[in-house]
């Protein structure tokens, strides 16, 4: 077993394949400051090792950490929470120590199935297709896309 930064969940598994949770850590073995961005209020949070603090601050804003601050800088599901990425993302470099890692994941609010039945004209399928569409166009109104995931460039 890989160690961990947080040896009390070294003994939560799951039961299915014995994988520890919090695997992600686990090649972080040197692992010193993170960044959350966009962890929402916090109240998520069950265990918390005594070596975490939450901070509020707006992640659009210029940041006020140190250049190479962080080790890992994780960012999930700010669709509809930035209006400018390239800026964002310049920030997050800056401030992320050479060799760190950063880490974002994004999900597609438009709705889409395999078999095609979310479109314009499919019965039971169009009310969500348009609840999708009605939604981008807001996000787009307000300069803050809700198509983070389409739009984002590797």
């Amino acid at each position: 077993m890989a160690s961990f930064y947080w040896p009390q969940y070294q003994r939560h598994t799951s039961e299915d394949h014995g994988i520890p949770l919090f695997s992600l850590f686990s090649w972080m073995t040197e692992y010193h400051r993170a960044l959350n961005a966009g962890t929402g209020t916090g109240t998520w949070a069950i265990f918390v090792p005594p070596n975490v603090k939450f901070e509020v601050d707006d992640v659009c804003a210029e940041w006020t950490f140190a250049p190479n601050f962080f080790n890992y800088i994780h960012v999930r599901a700010m669709y509809g929470s930035v209006a400018d990425w390239p800026a964002f993302y310049q920030e997050a470099l800056t401030h992320l120590k050479p060799g760190g890692w950063f880490e974002q994941l994004e999900i597609s609010i438009q709705f889409e199935f395999d078999d095609g039945t979310v479109k314009e004209g499919v019965e039971n399928g169009e009310v969500l297709d348009k609840w999708s569409k009605m939604f981008i166009n807001a996000g787009d109104k307000f300069g803050k896309t809700l198509q983070t995931a389409e739009k984002i460039e590797a």
